[in-house]
């Protein structure tokens, strides 16, 4: 899967850029084993076919879906896809969902490339 995604370049660049984590955007710092823990196990997940799921399972994904039911779960993990007017397309991946790693948005908390609402 990971190679099928073209992961090879997100998945090096953030072993290499671990570094560059182990702070905020407000410059506190971000216990490095952790970083490197967290980083080693989402890598894990993806070379092992299963990231998707072990996004929504994993104890720090099930606790951010707390409250919600399986079928607002089930809703909220769906890839979903907007055309609009003028040829924007606007989506949310594809099942698997490892077109995160490929994720435009750089730079300090504006999200230049967003269009839609829900991301401001």
């Amino acid at each position: 899967a990971a190679l099928e995604g073209e992961l090879l370049l997100p998945l090096r660049a953030q072993n290499e850029g671990v570094e560059d984590m182990y702070q905020t955007f407000n410059g506190y710092p971000v216990p490095p084993d952790l970083v490197k823990a967290c980083v080693a196990e989402i890598h894990t997940h993806v070379l092992r076919g299963d990231f998707s799921e072990w996004r929504y399972s994993n104890p720090v994904g099930a606790r951010q879906l707390e409250g919600l039911s399986p079928e607002q779960i089930k809703k909220w993990a769906e890839p979903t896809r907007t055309e609009h007017d003028g040829g924007v397309v606007v989506h949310e991946d594809a099942p698997g969902e490892l077109g995160l790693f490929w994720a435009t948005k750089i730079g300090g908390p504006s999200h230049g490339f967003d269009v839609e609402g829900q991301c401001l």
